[in-house]
């Protein structure tokens, strides 16, 4: 019985031996002769004679984890090793003399080589052989992929799965690349989940492929986040942290833009300014970067119609810094400049009707803001005068006792409206009184001038409502001239004039000659009166002397009294009554008086001619004045009109006789 048992044994270990040995093939010592493994299956063989190699050869069909069992069937110890392509690289190995496995991550999809041998040269096995391969479940990237020029197309807030690192024939999958394009400026976020906890590094990286934008990593989810990105092509790398790493992963972006709308590029010059529209606003974004280059400016012009103060505000949406710069119309002169990181307003005053320049630009210059831009336009209530006025030859008409409203100082095109000239003209002897009213508290000069425009007659300044008044003033065309105390300010004004009279009429003109030669003096009625006036001033001359005659023709006294008119600031100036038979002799009266009046009383006077003479005692002075003469007469003047034989005789006042 014990040797029948022995013999069905002895049979039952004949045919496992043959079954398995019919699993392999031989020959099979080499990786090139190896025998096929059928993915995740299994297989049998024999290690026999002593130190015979097998060779088998699995092919995956896609990235993961290959596990090799391996189950001794004899108890001898085993190896069984795992090799990449050509059978030289050795992935993994071990030996054992029960069933055990060997495994490499990481793979790529391939053909791999297994070696089994016993690990005693002396030892022949039989055994069974298994593998399997584990694959993630984040698809693997479309390859190639593996530098910029064959970056795959990552969609805006879209996402991809992919696999980095994975190993097969020698080679690494050392670097996946993306290309994102965004159409808008704004903030580009990256997320990456490494879906077996190695460490991963995730590059953004600029349209060069080379210019780092941001960077980290993380053996979890982690993100990569840029703000300030202007609308473009973008690229994203993944790669392991270490060489021999590897990673299934997931891939996501959001990209989120401003609420504000961006201004049209290009408007990085003045030449290429945008035209902000007055008392209006518009949107735009400074700083942004794209393909080494930041848009670091932004221009604007604003053209404004009127005279005033025009205010500029910012908005940066983000908090960061923004400048306002405000220039000339040419660009490059600055009259104003700001910056905020919240909302601000910056005002620049005294601005003359015009196209000017507005320069928007970050603080620091790697920074970046969305940003709301307003303007505004504040006009004083005064009307501007018509220009050209800057000249006596341009100066606009003062009406008499009228007035106007203008701008002076106000500044555009590197040139300011320092003067306004106004002529007015009198009609009449007496005081100019000049008013300004500065609308803004500024301090502004009036200058009074003759008719010349250079002879200064009288000037006065204020920051408040202020006259100049002039007396003594002749009949004619003065000028004004309106201009700032300070020549880098400026003023809305009214300016207005008024022109007060004496009582006394003006004698008439000319009546002033001297002692000797053809005097023009006007005959001055009997017991009546004649007014005048004295001193008076126009172009360069003054009214020095009135001279009047008187034709004698009584006896007795002659008495002539000069009254004078108070002037108009008060008192009496100092002026002279004279009167002369001979204007070649001493005058039979001379006297002055700074009072109200002047009385001649003459007695013993021969009939005939008397000039009288008034003048003032200083030759500054002017005065206004009525002379009255009072005698008897005794003899008229006749004339004798004598024609065909018959004489008629005419008597009447102050009459010479005519043969």
């Amino acid at each position: 019985m014990r040797q029948k048992l022995l013999l069905t044994a002895l049979l039952f270990s004949s045919f496992i031996w043959n079954t398995a040995k019919a699993g392999e093939t031989e020959p099979n010592n080499a990786w090139n002769t190896a025998n096929t493994l059928a993915l995740n299956g299994s297989n049998t063989g024999v290690i026999n004679p002593t130190g015979d190699v097998d060779w088998w050869k699995v092919t995956t069909t896609g990235d993961g984890l290959l596990s090799v069992t391996l189950t001794p069937l004899s108890g001898k110890y085993t190896y069984v090793e795992l090799y990449d392509t050509l059978g030289t690289i050795k992935l993994a190995g071990t030996y054992s003399n029960g069933a055990f496995s060997i495994s490499s991550d990481g793979l790529a999809k391939g053909t791999y080589y297994i070696r089994v041998y016993t690990l005693y040269s002396s030892d022949t096995s039989s055994y069974s052989l298994s593998n399997t391969l584990i694959v993630p479940t984040q698809a693997i990237d479309v390859e190639p992929n593996g530098t910029r020029a064959q970056a795959k197309v990552l969609a805006v807030n879209g996402s991809k799965t992919g696999h980095i690192g994975y190993y097969y024939n020698n080679t690494r999958d050392t670097a996946d690349w993306y290309k994102i394009t965004t159409t808008a400026d704004g903030s580009l976020t990256l997320s990456l989940t490494p879906a077996n906890g190695q460490y991963v590094y995730l590059t953004l990286y600029d349209n060069d492929g080379t210019t780092v934008l941001g960077s980290t990593y993380s053996n979890g989810t982690f993100n990569v986040a840029k703000d300030g990105l202007a609308a473009g092509t973008y690229y994203v790398r993944v790669n392991s942290l270490y060489t021999y790493g590897f990673a299934p992963y997931t891939l996501s972006n959001t990209f989120v833009t401003p609420s504000q709308a961006n201004d049209t590029e290009p408007d990085s010059t003045v030449a290429q300014a945008l035209t902000l529209p007055l008392n209006s606003s518009v949107t735009g974004h400074v700083g942004y970067y794209y393909n080494n280059h930041r848009d670091s400016v932004d221009w604007y012009k604003v053209t404004t119609n009127a005279d005033g103060l025009l205010r500029l505000s910012l908005t940066p949406a983000n908090g960061e810094y923004v400048y306002i710069s405000l220039y000339d119309n040419n660009g490059t002169t600055l009259l104003t400049t700001s910056y905020s990181n919240a909302a601000f307003s910056q005002s620049t005053d005294g601005l003359a009707a015009g196209t000017y320049y507005v320069r928007v630009f970050c603080y620091y210059n790697y920074k970046f803001a969305p940003y709301t831009l307003s303007d505004s336009l504040f006009s004083p209530a005064q009307s501007n005068d018509p220009e050209p006025d800057s000249t006596r030859a341009l100066a606009l008409t003062l009406p008499l006792n009228s007035s106007t409203t203008g701008h002076v100082g106000y500044y555009y095109d590197n040139h300011r409206d320092t003067t306004d000239w106004y002529k007015v003209t009198t009609n009449a002897d007496g005081q100019l009184n000049l008013s300004l009213t500065p609308n803004n508290g500024e301090y502004v000069y009036i200058f009074l001038y003759d008719n010349n425009g250079t002879t200064l007659l009288n000037s006065g300044y204020s920051n408040g409502i202020f006259n100049v008044t002039t007396d003594g003033l002749a009949a004619g065309t003065y000028y004004v001239r309106v201009f700032c105390y300070y020549n880098y300010k400026f003023a809305p004004y009214t300016l207005s004039n008024t022109l007060s009279v004496y009582g006394n009429a003006n004698d008439a003109e000319p009546n002033n000659i001297g002692y000797n030669g053809a005097y023009l003096a006007k005959t001055m009625p009997a017991n009546g009166t004649v007014t005048g006036h004295v001193g008076f001033y126009y172009n360069n001359a003054r009214d020095s002397a009135d001279w009047h005659k008187i034709n004698y023709t009584g006896t007795g006294a002659l008495t002539v009294t000069c009254n004078f008119e108070t002037i108009k600031n008060g008192g009496y100036p100092f002026a002279y009554l004279q009167i002369w038979k001979d204007t070649l002799a001493a005058p039979v009266y001379s006297n002055y008086t700074s009072g109200p009046s002047l009385t001649a009383s003459l007695t013993s006077l021969t009939q005939g001619y008397y000039w009288v003479r008034v003048i003032t005692y200083y030759n500054y002075n002017f005065v206004s004045y009525s002379l009255v003469n009072t005698f008897t007469q005794t003899t008229k003047a006749s004339i004798r009109v004598v024609a065909a034989d018959t004489a008629t005789t005419c008597t009447g006042t102050n009459l010479l006789a005519f043969k």
